[in-house]
């Protein structure tokens, strides 16, 4: 119950199941933090229904790698997740962070070597990458229990404040001999899309899967959106709920040979296939997003000192409206670009070798 005409230091409730000993002061009701430590001296973290999860021991900065970031407009937060070693094996954590980039408690251990696939011995998992719902509130992840060949890329949900909905659960098993790389996330908002490419000796396929918001992992959807020979995949989510994917085309020895735009729609039929570097050198490392009224594209090309990034902007439909131009500065060897939308605008960060550095 709220303070109306309560007087200050009676009893109340503020509506939040993480905290206690709530008192009204000055006609507004607050209660203090839940203490979510045991006498172990295990930090915990208090969920939304009040209970306290337990934390993963935070992991050793040498150790962190590969990270991907989310952004949670709702609590103005970022979501983290990154691999890092435990005894032999590679896991994957996730972490809060504020928007000025400060932890927000230690991290959570995503990941427990317990393999995807029915394969009986312990395995690394490894990062693919990380969106926020807004209209679930919240995270979805994608993690791999192989780095090239077989295994399997499974996905993790994660609440609004970061406590796990769901123990990693398989989206896609590969046979032997078949890899699935990269896998990509974004939501469409209503679900949780993957994009990627499935490699085999003589064929690629960009495949299209999803899971659904309500985070238990159901593989909903499986379509292949075009065959070919692929390398790095991008995917966003386009207007009324399409996906717009990017990826490197190649040859059969796996040389780059231009950047391609792929418009599905939210089954993930293929709507338009467009090549975006025609005359230019070829492209890695693509990066998509989508901004008010269209898709934003960068990827590098070039080599060493002279790599640069190339942006290339789409409508709704896929048609250019503005032609590839470079965005980096010249002699700083920009490389790996990563790409996201902040409303009608889009911030890209990248490598650079600044003053030989």
């Amino acid at each position: 119950v709220g303070c109306d005409g309560a007087a200050d230091g009676d009893a109340c409730g503020d509506g939040d199941a993480c905290t206690v000993d709530d008192v009204c002061a000055s006609g507004v009701c607050a209660g203090v933090a839940k203490d979510c430590g045991d006498d172990l001296c295990v930090d915990g973290v208090c969920t939304v229904v009040g209970t306290c999860a337990p934390l993963s021991p935070v992991v050793a900065a040498s150790s962190a790698s590969t990270p991907a970031l989310a952004y949670n407009p709702l609590a103005d937060e970022m979501g983290l997740i990154f691999e890092g070693q435990v005894l032999t094996r590679t896991e994957v954590f996730f972490s809060r962070l504020s928007s000025d980039g400060v932890p927000r408690g230690a991290p959570v251990q995503l990941t427990d070597g317990t393999p995807a696939t029915a394969d009986d011995e312990d395995v690394s998992s490894f990062v693919r990458d990380i969106a926020f719902a807004p209209e679930e509130q919240r995270y979805g992840v994608l993690v791999a229990d192989s780095q090239f060949l077989g295994g399997g890329v499974s996905f993790v949900a994660l609440t609004n404040d970061g406590i796990v909905v769901n123990s990693a659960r398989l989206v896609r098993e590969l046979a032997s001999g078949f890899a699935l790389t990269p896998a990509r996330l974004a939501w469409n908002g209503a679900r949780f899309v993957m994009a990627a490419r499935t490699a085999a000796q003589d064929d690629d396929t960009l495949v299209v899967d999803d899971v659904d918001g309500d985070g238990d992992g159901a593989d909903l959807l499986d379509s292949v959106v075009a065959h070919g020979f692929f390398a790095e995949v991008d995917v966003a989510a386009g207007a009324a709920g399409e996906i717009g994917i990017v990826a490197v085309g190649t040859d059969v020895d796996g040389n780059a040979v231009d950047v391609e735009f792929f418009r599905a729609d939210a089954d993930g039929s293929s709507l338009a296939t467009r090549v975006l570097s025609t005359g230019r050198p070829p492209g890695r490392s693509p990066e998509i997003a989508h901004v008010d009224g269209g898709y934003l594209v960068v990827w590098q090309e070039g080599a060493d000192a002279a790599r640069q990034l190339v942006a290339v902007s789409l409508d709704d439909a896929g048609a250019v409206v503005a032609p590839a131009r470079v965005v980096s500065d010249a002699d700083e060897g920009a490389q790996l670009p990563s790409l996201a939308s902040v409303g009608d605008a889009a911030v890209v960060a990248y490598f650079a070798n600044v003053d030989g550095a």
